[in-house]
């Protein structure tokens, strides 16, 4: 995405966008008639004419008064139209963060996805606000040569001689400013990155006493962050006097040669003020023509960011032709299904199962056998690359991925909870549902008694990821908030591991019973609750490679170390 595909938004917020260069326009109009008026007044006050001033001063004084108001009105609209686009930029980013490949995640980081949704965008912010003012000064720059002209030709073309040096240093530079801000973004990402990592993981960080290698790190790209910056600074140090350099000239070149003509008869007073006041005019956009390209510069840099975000591929797309999973039964089947992370080493390798409704399946198997990959492909994490997962007969590569996640849900044993109160994290999939529901679901997860005892009770607060809570206690808010959701089919993958044998057993035997006609899958390696499933599939190397029935089977295979 190029800068200028920005313009793209600006139908969005039409009505900012036209008023802002409307203003802009008429206060370069009006910038550009007052030194006439000034030209005149001077004349008159020269030859004593007083009786001709007043209407000229009140001229000049609306004109100025209309020019700051227009100014007013440009500054306010095109703040409104940079906000605008900010917020559609903003929303569009998040709306994309649910799509992208979790690669594509994991490959920026967290803090290089938050820096692209509030840095970047508010540096792309700032080309909108630039561009409205570069407008009306161009405007102002062309009528006020076209006045310097009209005055005089000679004084005009050697002004204009010294002027025109001006924007070469901007662009001379701007290739260099542009890479400094890139890199300053970059290690600005790496910091968040890090800086959510530590607040996310103070515990083990603390554990293992590793806060001198975060803080070297940390460092590491901080310092790399501060010296781009400052490298950036020196040019924009070098920018302004060079600048303000060539202006000066340009005006001792008008106030000598001005002089000699006024001396001569070629030129009056008023001639060499309205000059002086138009080459002020002119040198002032000029002059900010190096604030300008620094933050386009800025600007083009984190468009880039945001474009790579907004550009990348989904691991995952929807069909368009996608029709809604109708589930009247909740039969899951998994035909011939192959799949690998990179296209080259399979970690599924042609399975094939069936579960029938209301049935509760346990998959087990060794670490890294596939049993985790399964649960994802059943909420379309990913595709496989060969085979078929259906839902009552429907391939859930042909329906809606919202009617699909909102069929099938996953309680893994990575459980995260929100800083928020413990009634909010277990509605968090339905926001809308009663106080009663909320009790219901907790029930179901044994976990009320426990809430109940608390002294805030549903309203207690549970810390950054569930911290205040133990393991267990964590696991049975999420599956509460699972069984709110009432999914027709459930994926339990080792939701159960930090809960004792005896909870354990009276949780499924609740879901039995509340859930009948509800689909269970359980990934698992606890004998205790393999026991408590109606069959169990035994995975190894990315294939189903037995079927044993509870209790017995498995007791003996377990003994037997042979899984």
């Amino acid at each position: 995405m190029r800068l200028w595909d920005l313009l793209a938004y600006l139908p969005r917020h039409k009505r900012d966008a036209a008023l802002a260069t409307v203003a802009a326009l008429l206060a370069a109009l009006a910038g550009v008639y007052a030194p006439l008026v000034a030209r005149r007044a001077v004349d008159l006050a020269i030859s004593m004419r007083w009786e001709s001033l007043p209407p000229l001063l009140a001229a000049f004084i609306a004109l100025t008064a209309a020019q700051g108001l227009f100014a007013y009105i440009q500054g306010v609209s095109a703040r409104r139209l940079s906000e605008g686009v900010a917020f559609d930029l903003r929303v569009e980013l998040y709306r994309k963060l649910h799509d992208l490949s979790l690669s594509f995640i994991h490959r920026q980081g967290a803090g290089g996805l938050v820096a692209r949704v509030t840095g970047d965008v508010e540096q792309v912010k700032g080309f909108f606000e630039v561009l409205t003012t570069f407008l009306g000064g161009s405007v102002l720059v062309v009528f006020s040569i076209a006045a310097m002209l009209a005055i005089d030709v000679q004084l005009a073309l050697l002004t204009l001689a010294v002027l025109l040096v001006l924007p070469l240093l901007p662009r001379k530079l701007s290739p260099r400013i542009r890479r400094l801000f890139d890199i300053s973004r970059e290690q600005y990402a790496r910091m968040s990155t890090i800086l959510q990592e530590t607040i996310v993981s103070i515990i083990p960080i603390r554990a293992v006493n590793a806060a001198r290698y975060m803080l070297d790190r940390f460092s590491q790209h901080n310092k790399a962050f501060n010296e781009a910056l400052v490298k950036a600074g020196w040019y924009r140090a070098l920018l302004w006097p060079t600048l303000n350099l060539l202006n000066n000239a340009a005006l001792v070149v008008i106030l000598l040669l001005g002089g000699w003509k006024i001396a001569a008869g070629s030129l009056t007073v008023g001639d060499l003020t309205a000059f002086t006041m138009y080459t002020g005019m002119i040198s002032w956009p000029i002059t900010q023509l190096g604030f300008v390209i620094v933050n386009m510069e800025r600007a083009r840099v984190a468009i880039s960011r945001v474009h790579e975000v907004l550009s990348a591929k989904p691991d995952v797309e929807e069909a368009p032709d996608a029709a809604e999973l109708r589930v009247t039964q909740g039969r899951v089947e998994f035909r011939d299904v192959w799949f690998s992370y990179d296209g080259q080493n399979y970690v599924l390798r042609g399975v094939s199962f069936e579960v029938k409704p209301g049935e509760v399946v346990a998959i087990t198997g060794p670490p890294g056998c596939g049993k985790s990959t399964l649960a994802g492909l059943l909420i379309r994490l990913a595709d496989p690359q060969r085979g078929a997962i259906l839902i009552d007969g429907q391939d859930i590569r042909r329906v809606k991925l919202e009617s699909l996640r909102r069929n099938v849900t996953i309680v893994h044993q990575d459980i995260y909870l929100f800083p928020d109160t413990i009634r909010n994290n277990i509605a968090f999939a339905r926001p809308d549902a009663t106080d009663e529901e909320v009790v219901e679901a907790a029930k179901l997860a044994h976990i009320h008694d426990f809430i109940a005892s608390l002294p805030q009770g549903y309203n207690t607060l549970v810390g950054e990821r569930g911290v205040t809570l133990s393991g267990g206690q964590r696991q049975r808010v999420a599956l509460a908030r699972a069984l709110l959701a009432r999914p027709k089919v459930i994926v339990l993958d080792d939701t159960t591991s930090e809960v004792d044998a005896e909870t354990e057993r009276a949780i499924y035997d609740a879901l039995t019973r509340n859930l009948k006609g509800h689909t269970i899958i359980v990934i698992t390696q606890r004998p205790s609750t393999m026991a408590l499933a109606d069959r169990v599939l035994v995975m190894d190397s990315g294939r189903i490679v037995a079927e044993l029935k509870p209790r017995v089977e498995v007791a003996q295979v377990w003994r037997g170390g042979t899984v």
